[in-house]
């Protein structure tokens, strides 16, 4: 009587998590990177996909308590990406980006790429070379 019990309560918890709940958070998780949250919250989006897999991975193996909590941890990660796209997510790259200028070997603050002695520190007025070397 307890194996019928057991059997029966396994198989309503495997309806309970179907594919269709792990495919449906998938699909939401697509849905918000379209909107570009993925800028605003790379690590929210990594970690609903990364659970996301092994949700999948665990059901297949027939473990589905842990496949349930992967699935809600994924879950919660994609509402903390639509609560950020309440906030003040500007849905793409940062428009600040910050420029990076040429390597400096000698510190003489002339990029090597313009510095005629990239290895020797010298004045700008000598195109970087020191006075001894021109």
């Amino acid at each position: 009587m307890r194996f019928v019990l057991w059997v029966v309560a396994a198989l309503l918890f495997a309806c309970a998590l179907s594919p269709q709940h792990i495919a449906d958070e998938r699909r939401r998780m697509e849905g918000l990177k379209r909107q570009g949250l993925g800028w605003c919250s790379p690590v929210q989006l990594a970690r609903a996909e990364a659970h996301l897999d092994f949700a999948q991975a665990e059901r297949k193996r027939g473990q589905w308590r842990r496949s349930q909590k992967h699935l809600q941890t994924a879950q919660q990660a994609l509402t903390e990406m639509e609560a950020l796209e309440r906030s003040n997510c500007h849905h793409g790259p940062p428009h600040h980006l910050l420029a990076i200028e040429g390597i400096d070997s000698d510190g003489d603050g002339i990029p090597d790429s313009e510095d005629a002695c990239p290895r020797l520190a010298g004045p700008a007025s000598n195109q970087g070379c020191p006075p001894e070397a021109s």
